[in-house]
């Protein structure tokens, strides 16, 4: 295996306990704010920690997967993924489609979950400056 070879496939180190910090601060802040409430409406004081760390884990795994998916896939099909994430962002201004949520249409139901278009969205502008900025000219 050639030296260039194995440093592409470590990871950022110093990223990863940042990021694990982050989540651990926000799990602890989670449970400080909201226990009260999770006791009062759910009769559950972890009710919002529970919550958080099944998202979290749903997280997780598309940590894992994106980590081992080579950025070539991304590139593959990153046209495609901004024409679905513009149509899912405009499908969100269809009355009965978009889900109204604190004045704003933002959110898609789809029955056993609400999805925000936009997070989609960003994944895939992201994907597609790095696309063009590594275009050499």
């Amino acid at each position: 295996m050639s030296v260039a070879k194995s440093k592409l496939s470590v990871p950022d180190i110093p990223l990863i306990l940042i990021t694990i910090s982050l989540v651990i601060i926000g799990i602890v802040m989670i449970i400080s704010t909201s226990s009260v409430v999770g006791f009062t409406d759910y009769n559950d004081s972890l009710y919002f920690a529970k919550k958080h760390l099944l998202y979290l884990m749903i997280g997780l795994g598309a940590f894992v997967l994106g980590f081992k998916t080579p950025h070539r896939v991304y590139e593959k099909y990153v046209w495609w993924g901004l024409g679905l994430s513009c149509f899912l962002v405009i499908l969100t201004l269809i009355p009965g489609v978009g889900v109204m949520a604190f004045g704003a249409r933002r959110w898609i139901n789809f029955g056993l979950f609400t999805f925000q278009p936009v997070e989609l969205l960003k994944f895939f502008v992201i994907t597609f400056t790095a696309m063009a900025v590594a275009v050499k000219k």
